[in-house]
């Protein structure tokens, strides 16, 4: 009775109420589950069933489910790498999970919009944070079993450097001020707004936080009910009377999965190329500001790989 008590006490203070893993890593979500799982198999031989932990298990499935792109695998948020369909979907099976419905936003801090075979998550600020949530207002897209718009991953080396970097808010597909080292301004959003809301033409994410020192960052993402559109919109105020002029350059980026092939229109958009066939357009309300960079991709066991990332840089008025 004592170990089931402590075994209960550890989900009580490490599961989150949707079933989110405290640490808020998707990697360390799927590892402590699976120790669940194997913990209730050693229970059932010996002919002992503890319900708590069989919901526990089942509200951890769905989470895992939830977060998961049109391939099977994780998004990439906060310290965690795609991992094998399969497994996730063996791990989802043992759990018996419960289903989230298309779109919503978890209370550990993530927003999903699902429609036909799009996908769009977006990093909120957990509502029962205990840790230091990275990449703040982050976003993922992929139609399919393509992913579009990324984060860069986490990598598995022994470097230092590139552990730094991958924690930096420009390893994410969000707003960042232009030279921002790791770790700057994602310990600050401690009064985050955000919400889903499913609305008659379209669904909605919505988070609003603290960027830096007198900067507040609103971004919305829709997603059309056709799923043939998302539309978002990054709005930065300042919080006091300051001078525009002595804000350093913010810069929105999106970085985009190797398969990915840009071609620039005339008009000023940036055509998306899917392996598949299918086409992406990429458009925003200030097309002399957009330009496309290098960037690195470390989806696959956190290994870099170079691809490229879409630059916004975002004006000051």
């Amino acid at each position: 009775d004592a170990v089931l008590s402590a075994l209960q006490a550890l989900m009580e203070r490490d599961v989150l109420s949707d079933g989110g893993h405290i640490s808020q890593s998707p990697n360390y979500h799927l590892s402590f589950l699976k120790t669940l799982i194997e913990i209730r198999a050693i229970l059932e031989l010996h002919d002992t069933s503890l319900d708590v932990l069989n919901e526990t298990i089942a509200r951890m499935g769905a989470w895992l489910q939830f977060l998961c792109h049109g391939d099977g695998r994780f998004a990439l948020f906060q310290d965690n790498l795609m991992e094998d369909a399969l497994i996730l979907s063996r791990v989802v099976e043992l759990s018996a999970a419960s289903i989230f419905s298309e779109s919503a936003a978890l209370p550990s801090g993530y927003a999903g919009l699902k429609k036909g075979s799009v996908c769009a998550f977006m990093r909120l600020r957990g509502t029962q944070d205990r840790s230091q949530a990275i990449g703040i207002a982050s976003c993922e897209i992929s139609d399919g079993t393509e992913r579009i718009i990324v984060n860069c991953g986490m990598y598995t080396g022994s470097s230092k450097s590139w552990r730094q970097a991958m924690h930096q808010p420009s390893a994410f597909s969000t707003v960042c001020l232009m030279g921002e080292m790791a770790g700057s301004g994602e310990a600050m959003p401690v009064n985050a707004t955000q919400d889903v809301q499913d609305q008659q033409d379209r669904i909605i994410a919505h988070v609003g936080y603290p960027l830096a020192n007198q900067l507040h960052h609103e971004r919305f993402i829709e997603l059309g009910l056709d799923g043939n559109h998302i539309k978002g919109k990054d709005s930065i105020q300042l919080t006091e009377s300051i001078n525009p002029s002595t804000v350093p350059a913010l810069l929105a980026r999106f970085h985009l999965h190797p398969d990915v092939r840009c071609q620039l229109q005339k008009e000023g958009g940036i055509t998306l190329n899917l392996v598949s066939g299918a086409k992406w357009v990429f458009s925003c309300t200030y097309p002399r500001q957009v330009s496309i960079v290098e960037s690195v991709y470390l989806g696959y066991n956190g290994k870099p790989q170079k691809t490229l990332q879409i630059i916004v840089t975002i004006p000051i008025q």
